[in-house]
């Protein structure tokens, strides 16, 4: 209050709690802490105190030059944002010596900050400033994420605040409230609404659990609350949102071009819904829907629309952060309750744990069942590996140096083998990476911002300094990597709509990536439509796997592009096809390769496949197929070729054969060098084993004329 008290309201008593002289000076901003059980003011008289809830004072945590306009609490309640004039500073609650947090303080604006919040799921700050800029920041570090500029500039943000679920957040200015995505981008939205606000500015905003109403405390002392109506969403012929004839959002409206819109009614306000896949999740306050998409285009849709094909209780998610699809399955993230995962038939699967610290996003999920990956960057950056379907559903760990952006999965026809899986992740310097459980780790891509796989098939979209890039196959990175400068397309963006200008020019928010169309929202809200997209290489990978080699060459001469011949190549080398691979090199003008796939050819099966798996860069293939055909001093010598003695010299002791062979072609590589021996090993072997130049070499030329 302006006499500098501190008013507690509890339920059920008629006279709320005064607490005299809080302040020297008005109370300018109060924050109740995660847990309930601490309250934090800071007032015109620079202070920021923290108190009991029942209004005993603790500490007063911070003496500041300017008075504190706004302040929050942490998701975890250990620290605390302040305002300190055009700054914002973080303070831990308890000492450094226990924590070992730090405080941490940046220059946010070239005006007086007027308001902060931290959202409660992930680690990002959003700050209003009397010359009208609201601005995200990262937590960590204080780096500007975004910047968005009142309609009307120069009016003073006087409000800010996170949905519980993190994923959009809400304004007030002297223009009214609008409602922002994460990433900055206004949302459309009923809350937009400047003229039912225009007489007095927000002085606070407060979202409802479920995220789906606002309060809004004006500064003459009115209370309003707005309803946040979800955005319509698209999926293939189907176009998805709220009946703006019901103003309780009640009741949807699936449009389809083939058949007339349909009305689905619920007893409660829908909260959320999604469609991807085929499948249409709808979430009230206490039931998930499914219902499965009409596929018959003579289909007249009302019983798939009528009568959903699952329903599952969820009332107990009450901060329900993210919902993620797959082909079968979604999944419903909770800050409170972690992770649940139903198929679209109404089946709860077991889910792993999710620590409470871990503050996921959609970015940091891959999802196609039974695959499920989690992005922890902690500590060290990793990826963790989980099957759904097995009793121990941990699959491993991919482990990475620096801090993992975005992750996603590739979505297998039910037909194709799982050694095709393959995991997609960008990290902070831009790069982006394929992993897949037999081959590992592969760089596909740089100077990427973001990345989408097709949710109808294996090609991959990424996106980044102003072009997109269409990756036929990536598991071609696997099989030959010199294909890979020729395995993408780079469709010719156009424009977006609304606003002006192309989602080129702005940083990207969102991809996705559905058959042949691609889109893209750039930071400022801009759509961008990529479309058509290619159909040819899903068509060529469908057809190879299908044994129509001709069809698929046909395929490729009809496209004349060098990611259909690249991708043929690919897959042609990973089946064995040597004639059809032959091919696809020809038609890259690749002869080096033509000759070697020809070379290969008049071989015996065996040595085939040693040679494949060498052009391949796969030499364990090539070593498993030395020593199934009874050849150990061939994979011996492979790996001297390889200049990798390890390996090398544990065949040898494992085979009990060419030991002092090994030894000897390590001395000749290290004396080429102009280097001394180092290695504990080879130096105790050295010292047991004579080597005699003259007989080794005797050796070997038998081994080679054999």
């Amino acid at each position: 209050m302006e006499d500098g008290a501190l008013l507690l309201h509890e339920a059920g008593r008629a006279a709320p709690k005064r607490v005299d002289d809080a302040h020297d000076g008005a109370v300018l901003c109060v924050a109740w802490a995660p847990d309930g059980a601490s309250i934090a003011t800071g007032g015109e008289d620079g202070r920021v105190k923290l108190w009991s809830k029942g209004g005993v004072l603790r500490t007063t945590l911070a003496q500041l030059a300017y008075p504190v306009a706004g302040l929050d609490w942490s998701p975890g309640g250990d620290q605390l944002v302040m305002t300190a004039g055009e700054r914002l500073l973080i303070k831990p609650v308890m000492p450094a010596q226990a924590t070992g947090l730090k405080p941490v303080e940046w220059k946010a604006f070239e005006a007086p900050v007027r308001c902060v919040a931290w959202s409660r799921t992930h680690h990002r700050i959003v700050a209003g400033s009397d010359d009208g800029k609201t601005r995200v920041f990262a937590a960590e570090s204080g780096a500007t994420l975004h910047t968005h500029v009142a309609a009307s500039r120069g009016a003073p943000v006087t409000a800010v605040a996170w949905s519980p679920s993190g994923s959009h957040f809400a304004v007030g200015t002297g223009d009214g409230v609008t409602v922002h995505a994460m990433h900055g981008w206004a949302l459309a939205t009923d809350a937009a609404c400047p003229d039912r606000l225009a007489h007095s500015s927000p002085a606070a905003l407060a979202w409802s659990r479920d995220g789906a109403r606002l309060a809004v405390a004006r500064m003459d002392g009115a209370l309003e609350v707005l309803g946040i109506r979800p955005a319509a969403v698209r999926d293939g012929w189907f176009a998805v949102a709220l009946d703006p004839r019901r103003p309780d959002a009640d009741a949807l409206v699936v449009s389809d071009f083939r058949r007339p819109p349909h009305v689905i009614e619920f007893s409660s306000p829908v909260l959320r819904f999604q469609m991807q896949f085929g499948h249409l999740v709808v979430l009230t306050a206490q039931t998930a829907f499914v219902y499965r998409a009409p596929t018959a285009p003579t289909d007249p849709g009302k019983t798939a629309w009528a009568i959903p094909t699952a329903s599952v209780h969820v009332g107990h998610l009450t901060q329900l952060v993210l919902v993620k699809q797959a082909p079968t399955h979604f999944l419903l993230l909770d800050a409170v309750q972690g992770l649940t995962i139903v198929s679209h038939d109404g089946k709860l699967v077991p889910a792993p744990a999710v620590p409470k610290a871990k503050r996921l996003t959609s970015d940091h999920i891959a999802f196609d069942y039974p695959w499920l990956g989690l992005v922890d960057n902690a500590t060290t950056p990793a990826v963790m590996l989980y099957d759904l379907s097995a009793r121990d559903a941990r699959r491993g760990t991919i482990r990475h140096t620096l801090a993992i952006t975005q992750i996603d999965v590739n979505h297998l026809a039910p037909t194709t083998p799982e050694r095709y899986r393959l995991v997609a992740f960008l990290d902070t310097s831009r790069n982006v990476y394929l992993w897949n459980r037999e081959q590992g780790i592969h760089r596909l891509a740089a100077s990427v911002t973001r990345l989408a796989f097709n949710a109808a098939n294996e090609t991959l979209s990424t996106v980044g300094d102003g072009r997109i890039q269409i990756w036929a196959w990536p598991f071609a990175a696997f099989v030959d990597e010199d294909l890979l400068p020729h395995a993408f397309d780079t469709p010719t963006r156009a424009g977006a709509g609304g606003g002006g200008g192309g989602a080129g020019e702005a940083a990207v928010d969102r991809v996705t990536f559905d058959r042949t169309v691609c889109t893209i929202r750039s930071s400022r809200g801009h759509l961008e439509t990529v479309s058509p997209v290619s159909p040819l290489p899903a068509l060529l990978v469908g057809f190879f796997r299908g044994r129509e080699t001709d069809r698929a060459i046909k395929v490729c001469r009809i496209g004349q592009t060098p990611s259909l011949w690249a991708t043929l190549a690919a897959l042609a080398l990973d089946a064995q096809d040597l004639e059809t691979a032959e091919v696809a090199y020809a038609n890259l003008r690749d002869l080096p390769k033509v000759h070697y796939v020809r070379a290969v050819r008049d071989k015996p099966a065996a040595q085939q496949r040693v040679d494949l798996a060498l052009l391949m860069r796969r030499p364990r293939d090539a070593e498993a197929a030395l020593l199934a055909a009874g050849q150990p001093y061939d994979a011996i010598r492979m790996w001297t070729r390889l200049f990798q003695w390890e390996r090398a010299m544990e065949l040898a002791v494992k085979h009990r054969m060419h030991v002092d062979t090994v030894l000897y072609l390590r001395q000749q590589y290290l004396q080429r060098l102009g280097r001394e021996e180092s290695d504990d090993r080879f130096l105790q072997l050295a010292a047991e084993i004579p080597v005699d130049p003259a007989a080794i070499r005797v050796r070997m030329a038998a081994e080679q004329a054999h």
